[in-house]
């Protein structure tokens, strides 16, 4: 009873609630069991509220708790689980997998897992789950420095996306094909893919996505020759600060590098001093760089930037 009224208050699924909503939904399993009463009628309740709890902490980058949750879900599911409700926490399970850890993901054929799911996702026909599936493998591809991977498996992910509903998926999906054709200094698609981003991220009120797309786009804008590129990045690069949005490490980086292009030493060098920690998890592919290598080049000072570089390497 008490998880059926937190359910209704809740409102939007994606709520601070998820994991109490989880903790009551599993107990009542738990009793149930206990009691060596018919427990299969509580056990899909428990799976979807632990799949809601994962999804929160997962958008929070709490990914320990996150794949506990995800794990403990998976343990409740048999063979009377439709796939509908089965394969959507399967993907989430390895989505978070992915974030906690690119690397040892990459390493332990954990893209051969996302392949596997997405096909699967499409065969079954939820478009949504299987176009965040080819959004992961995109990511994976870019981690890989497979461009042409990554722009094939993006596109399939924003094909899909097309006709569905705004989701934070979604907007995802369009911001990292943004990013991917502004690295490759192609402006115009960055910017239309980053828009679409923003423009969706603003509808549903997602604070971070929204950051993220402004970033690429007005990036983008500067390095295709618009000096309001320039305007825009300062003024996201504020609204992080002032939230203190995981995006924030990101957005500095973009302005000290557009800052130091336009030779403001002074301006660059509070950016450059400007101490940010960067959040783990969720492969933001966000850039390294050696601060004292960085000051011994624009101070041309080539005997530092040798000896910093040697130690960089």
């Amino acid at each position: 009873r008490t998880a059926s009224w937190l359910d209704s208050i809740a409102g939007d699924r994606d709520t601070g609630l998820a994991e109490t909503l989880a903790h009551h939904r599993v107990t009542a399993y738990e009793i149930a069991r206990s009691l060596n009463l018919d427990a299969s009628r509580l056990a899909g309740a428990a799976m979807q509220a632990l799949h809601r709890a994962a999804y929160r902490a997962c958008a929070l980058h709490a990914f320990d708790i996150a794949a506990t949750h995800a794990k403990r879900a998976l343990t409740l599911c048999d063979e009377t689980t439709a796939a509908g409700d089965r394969l959507p926490l399967e993907l989430l399970a390895v989505e978070i997998d992915f974030h906690a850890d690119g690397e040892t993901f990459l390493a332990t054929g954990g893209v051969d897992r996302l392949n596997a799911l997405a096909r699967q996702l499409d065969t079954a026909g939820d478009l949504a789950c299987a176009a965040r599936a080819w959004t992961l493998i995109g990511q994976a591809a870019w981690l890989r420095a497979d461009r042409r991977g990554a722009v094939t498996f993006l596109r399939k992910a924003i094909a899909r996306y097309q006709d569905l509903p705004d989701s934070a998926e979604k907007a995802d999906a369009f911001a990292e094909f943004g990013r991917l054709h502004m690295i490759s200094y192609e402006h115009g698609p960055a910017i239309e893919a980053a828009t679409t981003a923003a423009e969706i991220a603003d509808r549903l009120g997602l604070a971070e996505a929204r950051a993220n797309a402004r970033i690429t786009a007005s990036s983008a804008r500067y390095t295709s020759g618009d000096a309001a590129g320039f305007t825009e990045l300062r003024e996201v690069a504020e609204e992080c600060r002032s939230r203190r949005l995981l995006a924030l490490p990101r957005g500095v980086r973009d302005l000290f590098s557009i800052t130091c292009e336009e030779g403001d030493w002074p301006a660059t060098e509070a950016l450059m001093a400007e101490e940010i920690e960067v959040a783990s998890g969720g492969n933001n592919l966000t850039s390294r760089y050696s601060k004292e290598a960085t000051r011994a080049d624009y101070a041309g000072d080539w005997h530092r930037l040798g000896l910093v570089g040697d130690v960089v390497l």
